[in-house]
């Protein structure tokens, strides 16, 4: 992995500290072809909660980004369902225009948010002319996955 791409993981930790998680050790570390594009795979872990991070090789955007630590167990679901179902969708933008320009480095003004009506907890974010940011978030809003659906 380049310096640039990199920088740009390491970029993404201090955005995460900021929602209570440290850097762990990296466990793995791979390149790979997804759509087309080579991407810097990054695996960060020293427990059963590991954070995920992609990065674009020939760009060094972040692509995706998912702090497993941060998600609700299967068991745990029924007791914030209507948590989950209760944020509105100007709230959940607010507070993935902090996060997205934390750990993605991107401005979400001019995005539309919409919440998926069959799944519970995902939320799109939309602006002509750009790719689909898709996430994932828990009952305090926090947003557990971030990434561009191209």
């Amino acid at each position: 992995m380049d310096k640039a791409a990199l920088k740009a993981v390491e970029d993404t930790f201090v955005g995460l500290n900021g929602l209570g998680l440290q850097k762990e050790p990296l466990e793995t570390a791979s390149l790979i072809v997804k759509d087309g594009k080579e991407v810097y795979t990054r695996t960060f872990s020293d427990s059963d909660t590991p954070v995920f991070i992609d990065v674009e090789k020939r760009t060094n955007k972040i692509l995706n980004v998912y702090a497993n630590e941060l998600e609700h167990t299967t068991a745990e679901y029924p007791a914030v369902f209507d948590k989950l179902e209760g944020y509105s969708e100007e709230q959940l933008l607010k507070q993935a225009t902090i996060q997205a320009k934390r750990l993605l480095s991107i401005d979400l003004t001019g995005y539309k948010a919409s919440k998926n009506p069959q799944m519970v907890g995902v939320v799109y974010f939309t602006r002509k002319g750009t790719p689909t940011l898709v996430g994932r978030y828990n009952s305090k809003g926090q947003f557990y996955v971030l990434g561009f659906e191209e």
